[in-house]
């Protein structure tokens, strides 16, 4: 676990490192600008959505049919 942690973290480096965080920030932030503060809110779920895409770290979807056995 802790392994895939420690890759994790690496990644979000290098991503951010890159700029992709601020350049996926200012995307949004662009997007809701004329909307107001609900469609920046939204904005920021659907981008972390793409991101996660409904997704644990274990690759099941959250809930009751995604626990291990």
């Amino acid at each position: 676990m802790a392994g895939f942690l420690s890759v994790v973290l690496a990644l979000a480096r290098l991503c951010a490192d890159e700029g992709l965080f601020r350049a996926a920030g200012a995307a949004v932030a662009r997007r809701a600008a004329d909307r107001g503060p609900t469609a920046l809110l939204g904005g920021v779920f659907a981008a972390a959505s793409v991101v996660t895409r409904g997704r644990t770290a274990a690759g099941r979807p959250p809930g009751p049919w995604g626990r291990a056995r």
